[in-house]
């Protein structure tokens, strides 16, 4: 179920076919071909001519099936169940929190410009802050590059220009009333 999740990951830093591998045992519960045993891939992805021939009434290459007969010789068969390793944790086991870890390292921005926290404005004020650097706030345009359509990118309060962080902050008819009001 959670290989499954692969295709919503970025390639090629999280993969789970790499994550997750099948120790064998016995054999009795894992699938030969569909199943990531070896340590790298599943077989269908490392020799994927093997499953193509058989259809195709063909010939398999010799160096293909002794690597295979290679592989499958260095693996013993012991008398328990087979169980799946988790690579990213020495203990060989699944830990969401190391999952959780090894995911966001890749896919959260790094921000080399530390960002000043106040500490004495409520947090909200300091995440939003922090959004609006980013450029990571809701605006219609963010949102449009998102995927959600809005009938207008145009600002909802002046309609004079596309509604940017930029534009709702410093050129939008009321934000200029309000920097022209708090000015001193």
């Amino acid at each position: 179920m959670i290989i499954s999740l692969n295709k919503y990951l970025p390639q090629p830093q999280v993969n789970l076919h790499n994550i997750f591998c099948k120790n064998i045992r016995d054999g009795c519960s894992t699938y030969f071909w569909l199943e990531n045993w070896i340590g790298g891939s599943p077989p269908k992805l490392l020799y994927p001519r093997l499953g193509l021939e058989k259809a195709r009434q063909g010939w398999v290459g010799s160096n293909t099936i002794n690597d295979l007969i290679v592989l499958l010789n260095g693996s013993d068969v012991v008398d328990k169940l087979d169980a799946w390793e988790f690579n990213l944790n020495p203990t060989k086991v699944f830990m969401v929190s190391s999952l959780c870890w090894n995911i966001e390292s890749y896919t959260l921005l790094s921000i080399e410009d530390n960002i000043r926290w106040n500490r004495f404005l409520r947090i909200k004020v300091n995440i939003n802050t922090w959004r609006l650097y980013l450029d990571r706030l809701p605006t219609r345009h963010n949102l449009d590059a998102r995927g959600i359509d809005f009938y207008s990118t145009r600002c909802a309060i002046c309609d004079l220009d596309i509604e940017t962080t930029h534009h709702l902050f410093v050129d939008c008819v009321l934000a200029v009333k309000l920097w022209d009001s708090v000015a001193v």
